[in-house]
């Protein structure tokens, strides 16, 4: 069979129970040892077998093991001495390196060959076999949000439907705090085997190491992009009561008095507050931004409502329920066309050419995850942005996914930062006067 070693380990039998149990191998080994007990059984109450016959038809017990079930261990034959236990397996060759390299022997039709096979045995790492075995266990997905937030819904929908794809359990973690910096620690710490996932809202990659001059881990280095869930189109909002029909009245109005308006965000820092600096700074229309405290919306909605603010900058996500019930009314959405669902709203650019802001979340993985991990999960997630009934379930919820390859995604983050840490940098350059 292509692709296959035959080895002979010479070790105890825990030692190499330890190391197959690693590769989720040891149920089939467990298997084979008791089909080769069964079949000893039964050879010796074979009548008119003459005992050397019985002996070596023992030996040769065990028998195949599906390939298809197992990936790893296929046939195995135990050979015992006073000394020593030795295994004789028949492994795919990138089982080779879960086994003590010290007791290996690399055997050949014609006799044994050296370690210097081991060589053959690394080039097959990557083999048809490793790919089609992920995932073999679930895969962790640690989101930058806390429960209930966008990004771990969002998170939790896709976490469903990749293991419906793909065949296992995908179990969302929560760490929040610091901007993404606790969640993307822990999936950068964690071994890049495809088996820890971070689900990442883009301030991680826009804010978090624009705003801070030393951080322990490298974004850009240090995490491997698959996909994109969504994006998260920006609204520009005003309380239903005020007679003001679309953003370009609003502009026009801030100008005529300019201390009157005052624009409300969530949180200071965040994408919603950056959308707005950058909307006051490209219009230069006197409107004060206030930002209130991370987790404030409800407080930035009751003001708004109250007329306190006469605007406010959010995420679809958070207005849609104040927006569906006729308590505010859109202006504009930050997006670079209109939405299917929402066609009369128009966009900022209609207003101010060019403008568009709207945040986003991504999968990534640990750099160094292996290449068959990441194509078959970004595969999976390209086939779920597709899928009708997850778009509309995301729509709801203000998200629009966006199919992105690795590539892409990597470029787009590049370009993201490019736009934004400007901002972010004079925002923070700001909040130290």
């Amino acid at each position: 069979m292509k692709g296959l070693v035959r080895m002979r380990v010479r070790c105890s039998p825990v030692l190499l129970r330890l190391c197959l149990r690693r590769h989720g191998a040891l149920p089939y080994w467990f298997s084979a040892r008791v089909a080769q007990r069964e079949r000893r059984r039964k050879v010796s109450s074979v009548r008119g077998m003459s005992m050397p016959k019985r002996q070596a038809a023992a030996r040769a017990g065990g028998g195949p093991v599906s390939p298809s079930a197992t990936h790893c261990i296929l046939t195995t034959t135990i050979v015992r001495s006073r000394r020593r236990t030795t295994e004789l397996l028949l492994v795919p060759a990138w089982s080779c390196l879960a086994l003590p390299w010290g007791s290996i022997r690399m055997l050949h039709r014609r006799g044994f060959l050296g370690l210097s096979a081991l060589g053959l045995a690394g080039s097959l790492f990557e083999s048809p076999a490793y790919a089609a075995a992920y995932p073999a266990r679930p895969v962790k997905m640690i989101a930058t949000d806390p429960p209930g937030a966008a990004i771990d819904v969002v998170a939790r929908i896709f976490a469903d439907q990749l293991g419906s794809a793909l065949g296992q359990q995908f179990v969302v973690e929560n760490r929040a705090g610091g901007t993404g910096l606790l969640a993307a620690q822990a999936t950068i710490n964690a071994e890049a085997d495809g088996y820890t996932l971070l689900a990442a809202a883009g301030s991680t990659f826009i804010v978090l190491p624009a705003q801070r001059e030393k951080l322990p881990i490298d974004v850009n280095r240090d995490l491997a992009p698959i996909a994109l869930f969504g994006e998260l189109p920006q609204v520009v909002a005003v309380s239903s009561k005020l007679d003001i029909p679309n953003l370009g009245a609003l502009l026009a109005l801030a100008n005529k008095e300019p201390e009157r308006f005052f624009c409300g965000t969530n949180g200071s820092g965040t994408f919603p507050h950056l959308t707005a600096k950058r909307l006051v700074e490209v219009t230069k229309a006197p409107i004060t931004i206030v930002p209130y405290a991370a987790g404030g919306t409800s407080e930035v909605m009751r003001d708004v409502l109250g007329e306190r603010l006469q605007l406010v900058i959010s995420s679809l996500s958070a207005l849609k329920g104040l927006i569906k019930s006729g308590d505010l009314r859109v202006l504009a959405i930050a997006t670079r066309a209109r939405l299917p669902n929402f066609p009369d709203w128009p966009t900022i650019a209609e207003t101010v050419p060019g403008f568009t802001a709207v945040g986003w979340s991504a999968l990534m993985a640990p750099a160094g995850t292996p290449p068959d991990a990441v194509a078959a999960l970004s595969k999976a997630m390209a086939t779920i942005t597709e899928n009708e009934g997850v778009r509309n379930r995301l729509a709801d919820l203000g998200t629009y996914p966006r199919t992105l390859s690795p590539s892409d995604l990597q470029a787009f983050i590049l370009e993201e930062q490019k736009n934004w840490w400007p901002i972010v940098k004079a925002n923070a350059a700001q909040g130290k006067q």
